[in-house]
């Protein structure tokens, strides 16, 4: 799998409540440097306190090869904060990144990083496939709706032609 199938949606894809976030943001490198300092030397609190614990015991398996978990963190920050995905829904993706195949197949850290951005963005995609799928539900109940209704006013005007 390539990268490029793990990039952030853009910015038309993005709902605007989540846009509206973005824009208010304050970028990493807008941060005070005592701010980046702490972020730096402990990167776990970037996260949701429910996402550190699997987090860390991701970074824990790796540490050998990797020196911070910066990276790590940074990433599943964002993909938390920015693109929406839901804590429990990340626990899932951590839990199953310490599976021994998966652990196998990444020779270095970097590419546990981009398994756990691919499965980001199949959930991503799934839940805009998901979201396709009720709006055409609805779009296809409203319109049978509205031939019902059209049904009913033909029945009641020839009710009508009828009796007179």
């Amino acid at each position: 799998m390539t990268f490029w199938r793990a990039m952030p949606p853009t910015f038309t894809e993005i709902p605007m409540n989540q846009a509206r976030a973005i824009k208010d943001a304050k970028p990493l490198s807008l941060l005070e440097p005592e701010r980046m300092l702490e972020i730096a030397e402990k990167p776990f609190r970037l996260l949701p306190r429910e996402v550190a614990g699997p987090a860390f015991e991701l970074f824990s398996l790796f540490a050998d090869k990797e020196k911070t978990a910066l990276p790590l963190c940074a990433s599943l920050s964002v993909w938390i904060s920015r693109w929406g995905v839901d804590v429990e829904d990340m626990i899932k993706i951590l839990h199953d990144a310490t599976k021994p195949g998966v652990r196998a197949d990444a020779k270095f850290p970097g590419s546990l990083v981009d398994y756990l951005a691919t499965k980001v963005q199949l959930l991503i995609d799934e839940r805009k496939r998901e979201a396709d799928r009720k709006r055409m539900r609805d779009k296809a109940a409203a319109e049978e709706a509205g031939a019902t209704v059209k049904i009913n006013l033909a029945e009641v005007l020839g009710g009508i032609g009828k009796s007179v």
